[in-house]
């Protein structure tokens, strides 16, 4: 999910997207444009109703609508850790250990909204610089600043 919004749900006129106020405070700051634009699209909770997009099979649980708690395997299992107890084993692959997908709730798809272009170039641009500055920290980390 993009960095841009929070949240996406449904409500009686559609589906509403909540920005997230990182994004919101930079897109006020990086196009004039942004304000005008809030005023007509965005409600006072910073949601925007959007009724285009399309409904995408999850990419977190492969549309299973469960995926493997993380605390059971987040670190990687290996072969020995099914050896050593094969009732584990078991349990793992049958799905003892399965929790609802925090990304569909257990729908098996999710919604990506259409956005039109001037917040679609708005989104696109904040998760660019977004990016730079995250590969800028890991190579300052790296040389040790």
């Amino acid at each position: 999910m993009s960095e841009a919004f929070t949240h996406i749900s449904s409500d009686s006129s559609g589906h509403v997207i909540m920005l997230s106020e990182k994004f919101v405070e930079w897109a006020e700051n990086e196009s004039e444009l942004f304000s005008d634009y809030a005023e007509k699209l965005i409600d006072k909770d910073d949601k925007i109703h959007i009724s285009k997009g399309e409904f995408e099979v999850c990419e977190t649980c492969r549309g299973l609508g469960t995926v493997v708690h993380p605390a059971i395997d987040s670190q990687g299992l290996t072969q020995e850790d099914f050896q050593e107890d094969p009732e584990f084993r078991e349990d793992y692959f049958t799905g003892k250990y399965d929790i609802q997908c925090p990304d569909c709730n257990g729908l098996r798809v999710t919604f990506k909204p259409v956005f039109d272009e001037f917040l679609k170039e708005l989104i696109n641009k904040f998760e660019n610089e977004e990016y730079q500055y995250a590969l800028e920290l890991a190579r300052e980390r790296y040389y040790g600043y």
